[in-house]
Protein backbone atom coordinates (compact mmCIF):
# COMPACT_ATOMS: atom_id res chain seq x y z
CA UNK A 1 0.00 0.00 0.00
CA UNK A 2 2.84 2.47 1.04
CA UNK A 3 3.96 2.10 -2.70
CA UNK A 4 1.06 2.89 -4.10
CA UNK A 5 0.49 5.59 -2.37
CA UNK A 6 3.57 7.04 -3.17
CA UNK A 7 3.19 6.25 -7.15
CA UNK A 8 -0.23 7.97 -6.56
CA UNK A 9 1.34 11.47 -6.21
CA UNK A 10 3.55 11.27 -8.96
CA UNK A 11 1.66 9.65 -11.55
CA UNK A 12 -1.74 11.77 -12.34
CA UNK A 13 -4.54 11.59 -15.14
CA UNK A 14 -3.97 14.32 -17.47
CA UNK A 15 -5.07 15.97 -20.44
CA UNK A 16 -2.16 16.00 -23.27
CA UNK A 17 -0.99 18.91 -25.20
CA UNK A 18 1.11 19.56 -28.21
CA UNK A 19 4.07 18.00 -26.83
CA UNK A 20 2.29 15.68 -24.27
CA UNK A 21 0.25 12.84 -24.64
CA UNK A 22 -2.73 12.48 -22.94
CA UNK A 23 -2.22 10.25 -19.76
CA UNK A 24 -5.66 8.33 -18.90
CA UNK A 25 -4.72 6.86 -15.64
CA UNK A 26 -2.74 4.14 -13.96
CA UNK A 27 -2.64 0.19 -15.11
CA UNK A 28 -2.37 -1.44 -11.94
CA UNK A 29 -1.01 -4.78 -12.56
CA UNK A 30 -0.98 -6.73 -9.51
CA UNK A 31 -0.57 -8.26 -6.68
CA UNK A 32 -4.18 -9.61 -7.34
CA UNK A 33 -2.31 -12.28 -9.47
CA UNK A 34 -2.16 -16.03 -9.73
CA UNK A 35 0.75 -17.62 -7.48
CA UNK A 36 1.57 -19.91 -10.32
CA UNK A 37 1.95 -17.01 -13.17
CA UNK A 38 3.74 -14.10 -11.37
CA UNK A 39 5.73 -12.87 -14.13
CA UNK A 40 8.63 -10.50 -13.38
CA UNK A 41 6.02 -9.63 -10.04
CA UNK A 42 7.52 -10.32 -6.70
CA UNK A 43 6.18 -13.79 -5.84
CA UNK A 44 5.86 -12.85 -2.20
CA UNK A 45 3.76 -9.76 -2.53
CA UNK A 46 1.68 -11.87 -4.71
CA UNK A 47 -2.13 -12.04 -2.60
CA UNK A 48 -5.80 -12.69 -3.78
CA UNK A 49 -8.76 -10.27 -3.08
CA UNK A 50 -9.99 -12.63 -0.40
CA UNK A 51 -12.53 -9.57 0.88
CA UNK A 52 -13.73 -8.59 -2.52
CA UNK A 53 -13.75 -5.06 -3.32
CA UNK A 54 -12.66 -4.25 0.21
CA UNK A 55 -9.18 -5.87 -0.07
CA UNK A 56 -8.65 -3.76 -3.35
CA UNK A 57 -9.57 -0.40 -1.65
CA UNK A 58 -7.34 -1.63 1.12
CA UNK A 59 -4.56 -2.31 -1.28
CA UNK A 60 -4.65 0.43 -3.69
CA UNK A 61 -6.19 3.35 -1.49
CA UNK A 62 -6.40 7.11 -2.98
CA UNK A 63 -4.27 5.61 -5.93
CA UNK A 64 -7.75 4.38 -7.64
CA UNK A 65 -8.59 8.46 -8.62
CA UNK A 66 -5.68 8.30 -10.86
CA UNK A 67 -6.45 4.83 -12.18
CA UNK A 68 -7.79 3.52 -15.75
CA UNK A 69 -6.91 -0.35 -15.40
CA UNK A 70 -6.71 -2.62 -13.25
CA UNK A 71 -5.35 -6.74 -14.03
CA UNK A 72 -6.20 -9.21 -12.00
CA UNK A 73 -6.50 -12.92 -12.18
CA UNK A 74 -10.31 -14.20 -12.56
CA UNK A 75 -9.81 -17.66 -10.79
CA UNK A 76 -9.20 -15.81 -7.49
CA UNK A 77 -10.92 -15.73 -4.51
CA UNK A 78 -13.35 -12.15 -4.24
CA UNK A 79 -12.30 -11.58 -7.57
CA UNK A 80 -15.85 -11.33 -8.55
CA UNK A 81 -16.72 -8.63 -5.66
CA UNK A 82 -13.29 -7.05 -6.74
CA UNK A 83 -14.40 -6.47 -10.62
CA UNK A 84 -17.97 -5.32 -9.85
CA UNK A 85 -16.84 -2.86 -7.06
CA UNK A 86 -14.07 -1.44 -10.16
CA UNK A 87 -16.44 -1.17 -12.50
CA UNK A 88 -18.43 0.60 -10.46
CA UNK A 89 -15.91 3.48 -10.33
CA UNK A 90 -15.39 3.40 -13.94
CA UNK A 91 -12.54 1.79 -13.92
CA UNK A 92 -11.37 -0.99 -16.98
CA UNK A 93 -10.68 -4.86 -15.40
CA UNK A 94 -8.31 -6.62 -17.27
CA UNK A 95 -7.73 -10.56 -16.89
CA UNK A 96 -4.19 -11.51 -16.77
CA UNK A 97 -1.53 -13.45 -14.77
CA UNK A 98 -4.02 -16.39 -14.46
CA UNK A 99 -4.61 -19.61 -14.52
CA UNK A 100 -7.93 -18.99 -15.03
CA UNK A 101 -10.28 -21.61 -17.80
CA UNK A 102 -12.23 -20.73 -19.99
CA UNK A 103 -15.61 -20.65 -17.97
CA UNK A 104 -13.59 -18.74 -15.22
CA UNK A 105 -12.82 -16.06 -17.82
CA UNK A 106 -16.22 -15.90 -18.78
CA UNK A 107 -17.29 -15.29 -15.47
CA UNK A 108 -14.58 -12.93 -15.07
CA UNK A 109 -16.11 -11.08 -18.35
CA UNK A 110 -19.96 -11.43 -16.87
CA UNK A 111 -18.79 -9.30 -13.77
CA UNK A 112 -17.61 -6.98 -15.75
CA UNK A 113 -13.45 -7.82 -17.34
CA UNK A 114 -12.81 -6.12 -20.76
CA UNK A 115 -9.47 -6.82 -21.57
CA UNK A 116 -6.83 -9.79 -21.55
CA UNK A 117 -3.45 -8.42 -20.07
CA UNK A 118 -0.59 -9.35 -22.61
CA UNK A 119 -2.23 -11.92 -24.43
CA UNK A 120 -0.27 -15.61 -24.35
CA UNK A 121 2.21 -14.61 -21.36
CA UNK A 122 1.62 -15.42 -17.78
CA UNK A 123 -1.64 -17.36 -18.05
CA UNK A 124 -2.39 -21.17 -18.83
CA UNK A 125 -1.33 -22.14 -22.71
CA UNK A 126 -4.11 -22.59 -24.92
CA UNK A 127 -5.88 -26.39 -24.88
CA UNK A 128 -8.56 -27.46 -26.97
CA UNK A 129 -10.37 -29.06 -24.50
CA UNK A 130 -10.10 -25.82 -22.36
CA UNK A 131 -8.62 -22.78 -24.32
CA UNK A 132 -8.00 -20.42 -20.83
CA UNK A 133 -8.05 -16.89 -21.26
CA UNK A 134 -7.08 -17.19 -24.92
CA UNK A 135 -10.10 -19.14 -25.98
CA UNK A 136 -12.19 -16.03 -24.78
CA UNK A 137 -11.19 -14.69 -28.24
CA UNK A 138 -13.66 -16.99 -29.53
CA UNK A 139 -16.41 -15.85 -28.26
CA UNK A 140 -19.33 -14.89 -30.52
CA UNK A 141 -21.22 -12.54 -28.79
CA UNK A 142 -18.82 -10.50 -27.02
CA UNK A 143 -14.74 -10.64 -26.87
CA UNK A 144 -12.76 -8.97 -24.80
CA UNK A 145 -10.14 -6.24 -26.11
CA UNK A 146 -6.50 -7.51 -25.48
CA UNK A 147 -2.82 -6.53 -25.03
CA UNK A 148 -0.15 -8.50 -26.61
CA UNK A 149 3.58 -8.25 -26.47
CA UNK A 150 4.62 -8.61 -30.25
CA UNK A 151 8.35 -8.03 -30.52
CA UNK A 152 8.75 -11.94 -31.75
CA UNK A 153 9.68 -12.84 -28.41
CA UNK A 154 7.26 -13.17 -25.99
CA UNK A 155 4.44 -14.06 -28.72
CA UNK A 156 5.47 -15.88 -31.99
CA UNK A 157 4.42 -14.03 -35.61
CA UNK A 158 1.91 -16.49 -35.82
CA UNK A 159 0.57 -16.31 -32.50
CA UNK A 160 0.31 -12.64 -32.91
CA UNK A 161 -1.91 -13.31 -36.13
CA UNK A 162 -3.95 -15.56 -35.14
CA UNK A 163 -4.82 -12.87 -31.82
CA UNK A 164 -5.77 -9.95 -34.37
CA UNK A 165 -7.80 -12.21 -36.81
CA UNK A 166 -10.00 -13.09 -33.89
CA UNK A 167 -10.68 -9.92 -33.17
Amino acid sequence: PETYEKLGKIFRSQAGSRHMANILGMHLEGPFISRLKYGAHPKHLVTQPVKGFESILQMYGNILDNTHLVTLAPELKGSRDAIRGLVARGIAVSSGHSTASLKQGEVGMKHGCTMITHIFNAMTPFHHRDPGLIGLLGNTDKKPFYGLISDGIHAHPNSVRIAYRAH
